[in-house]
């Protein structure tokens, strides 16, 4: 435990020191596309500047959307009932470990009801929680509260399946078959459905 300990101090000295912020990032990533758009794929500086700034008002719907599961998110953290029941959570873990479990597993469970109430209830469980435990890692128990977004936001997509189709299948029958988007098998309503597609 000591060793992870270390491990993760000297990451986060690293990162503190060298890794520049967000929108730092964002700027730098922006300025290498606009490079790259310009010098290896051969469009015109004003065409590069005009599809940027029209991408931005491209995403005003998915802005307002995030917007608005945000502050719904936080408006349902706030209210007495869900207020009340983050404060009796905050009760359960005895030990340390057992907080950064119950952190962890609190987070997911919110993720799949709704991710922005995840991202709100977990910060003010993790209050909650150092409030009463104050032996707590700090750090580890906010790490705890953002798993549940990346825990769950990948649930929808189920691993990729074998296509059972017949060796004689040709290859565009084989591609049909697969459903890029669920994983799983569908026959074309062609011919070919009459085939005996659960033999390998």
């Amino acid at each position: 435990m000591e060793t992870l300990v270390r491990i993760a101090e000297s990451l986060g000295r690293f990162s503190s020191r060298f890794v520049p912020s967000a929108f730092a990032i964002a700027v730098l990533l922006t300025l290498l596309t606009m490079a790259l758009a310009t010098g290896w794929a051969g469009a015109a500086p004003p065409a590069v500047l005009d599809a940027w700034g029209g991408g931005f008002w491209e995403l005003l719907g998915f802005s307002m959307q995030m917007a608005l599961v945000m502050f719904t998110g936080y408006l349902l953290a706030l209210t007495g009932p869900v207020r009340a029941l983050l404060e009796r959570a905050a009760r359960v873990p005895r030990t340390p470990r057992g907080a950064a479990a119950w952190m962890a597993f609190v987070s997911m469970a919110l993720a799949y009801v709704n991710w922005g109430l995840s991202l709100v209830a977990s910060a003010m469980l993790v209050r909650f929680m150092v409030k009463r435990r104050p032996d707590v890692d700090y750090r580890l128990l906010v790490a705890c509260a953002y798993f549940g977004l990346g825990a769950t936001g990948t649930r929808a997509c189920p691993p990729p399946r074998r296509c059972w189709w017949p060796r004689r299948a040709t290859s565009w029958r084989r591609a049909w078959a697969c459903c890029p988007s669920t994983g799983r098998s569908s026959r074309p309503s062609t011919s070919a459905s009459r085939w005996p597609w659960w033999r390998g």
